[in-house]
């Protein structure tokens, strides 16, 4: 069995700006695991600032390798001792402890191996068949951009559009919030906002009641990470639903996980298997909100063609039916050649 590892420095086709800034590149590593004539391909997605594991690109490849020497210790095919739960051997499960996207990629190039269709999760007949709803992302950036965006989603058929908010004047992305509104209503047209984290306490009441007189369906990450307290106070106010993904990352134990949503009591969570403990820590994320009835649907954390494809057929296994945040990595100058379409709202196979 070899493991080797490579580097790619992502380069978006426009800068993707975020209430943490602006991105105009992203970096991935990608394994690729070669055995018994069979080769399985992963991606360990990161992205800085987000990524509690990633501090540097020189320490982040030395931990890459370290776990990957574990792994050749082992024959492929005695990596995972269940594949229903992603649960890896002892030794491995202890070296990706708290590295959610090295997990990933490594699932990912388990899975890609084993599947003797190629796929990760999915026969080549569902593959084929994969139809998910998903939202159009309108990018931070100028208001003159983001309406332009706003138009080209409605144009492509998206009937779910989430805004990133937080990043520039509230009252300039509450205009453009209702001229979105104005043009569509309700029924037409659902409308999603993502503060990743950037409001303050004082202002946020204020920009809810206005959210909620445009009847937009939910608010991700309105306060910054570790205001569980405020958070759940702001789900009991009704105005919006509230969803949250930031306030997820770094737990991996089921138990803390069904706490803090016991705690929270948000509408919805947001998912990011690379950042919320692979596709292990996703699936046991899902199976606590079930159990206190809360909704959920996954997104992508900016992964290319190769991460977004397995994302994708683990979604279609679970029969979604709200827009998911998944896409193609059709924002990148130099993504990999991708199986994956866009049509009308939902996220297809290519023919």
């Amino acid at each position: 069995m070899k493991i080797s590892i490579s580097f790619l420095e992502l380069i978006f086709k426009e800068p993707a700006g975020t209430s943490r800034g602006i991105l105009k590149t992203k970096p991935s590593w990608f394994i690729e695991v070669s055995a018994d004539g069979k080769i399985g391909k992963g991606e360990i997605s990161i992205i800085p600032g987000l990524s509690m594991e990633y501090a540097d690109k020189n320490s982040f490849e030395r931990k890459i390798n370290q776990v990957a020497n574990i792994f050749r210790q082992f024959p492929v095919w005695d990596w995972m001792l269940d594949k229903s739960s992603f649960t890896f051997i002892p030794l491995i499960e202890k070296e990706l402890a708290n590295f959610p996207s090295i997990r990933m990629g490594f699932e990912m190039a388990y899975f890609n191996w084993f599947n003797e269709h190629g796929n990760f999760f999915l026969k080549s007949h569902a593959f084929s068949r994969m139809h998910i709803p998903i939202n159009g992302l309108v990018w931070m950036g100028a208001i003159p951009t983001m309406r332009l965006r706003m138009r080209e989603k409605i144009a492509e058929g998206f009937t779910t559009v989430k805004m990133k908010i937080g990043s520039l004047d509230w009252n300039s992305e509450k205009e453009l919030l209702t001229e979105l509104r104005n043009q569509f209503a309700p029924a037409e047209l659902t409308i999603r906002v993502d503060a990743n984290g950037a409001f303050e306490i004082e202002k946020i009441e204020e920009i809810l009641h206005y959210l909620k007189l445009l009847n937009v369906h939910s608010i991700e990450q309105p306060l910054a990470k570790g205001s569980i307290e405020e958070t759940a106070r702001l789900q009991d106010l009704g105005l919006v639903d509230i969803a949250i993904d930031e306030e997820l990352i770094g737990i991996e134990c089921e138990e803390d996980m069904f706490s803090l949503l016991e705690k929270i009591k948000v509408t919805f969570i947001v998912l990011k298997p690379s950042i919320h403990g692979g596709f292990k820590g996703t699936k046991k994320w899902i199976s606590c909100a079930e159990k206190l009835g809360m909704g959920w649907w996954i997104t992508s954390a900016l992964e290319s063609s190769c991460g977004l494809q397995a994302i994708a057929e683990f979604t279609e296994q679970f029969s979604v039916k709200i827009p998911q945040g998944l896409g193609t990595g059709a924002i990148y100058q130099n993504n990999l050649p991708s199986n994956l379409v866009v049509n009308s709202g939902y996220l297809k196979a290519q023919k």
